[in-house]
C-alpha cells in the first residue's frame, strides 16, 4: 500500500551539464525543450545556453546524448533547482533522433 503523502516524480533519465558541473534528472520534455530538476542550485540565470547530456536509464536500451539549449525559466524549490531549458542546437551524433525517440517513450510512460 503506498503511503507516500506526495507523488514521486518519475525519472526516465539523468542530465549533466558539462559547462556548470551541475547534474540533475529530467523531470519533462516536449517537442521543443525539456525541464530538468538540478541538485543544489547550479547557479544558471535565465537565457543562458548550456550543454545537456541525456544519460538515459539502462533499461531504456540506448546511448547518451548531447544538446543544447537555452535555459527558458528557473524555479528554485530547495534543495533543487527547475530549469525549463528549450533546445537550440543537437551536438552528438543521432542526437535529434534519439531526443524524439526518448520524448515519445516518456510521453507514453508518462501517461
Amino acid at each position: 500500500m503506498e503511503r507516500r503523502t506526495d507523488p514521486r516524480n518519475r525519472s526516465y533519465a539523468k542530465a549533466f551539464l558539462p559547462d556548470h558541473n551541475a547534474i540533475g534528472y529530467i523531470r519533462d520534455i516536449s517537442t521543443g525543450g525539456f525541464r530538468i530538476e538540478a541538485l543544489g542550485d547550479p547557479g544558471i540565470p535565465e537565457k543562458v545556453e548550456v550543454t545537456a547530456v541525456f544519460i538515459p536509464n539502462e533499461e531504456m536500451r540506448f546511448p547518451p546524448f548531447t544538446l543544447r539549449g537555452r535555459v527558458e525559466w528557473r524555479h528554485e524549490n530547495p534543495p533543487t533547482t527547475s530549469l525549463g531549458i528549450a533546445v537550440t542546437r543537437y551536438v552528438s551524433p543521432g542526437s535529434a533522433r534519439l531526443f524524439r525517440r526518448f520524448r515519445k517513450i516518456w510521453k507514453r510512460l508518462a501517461t
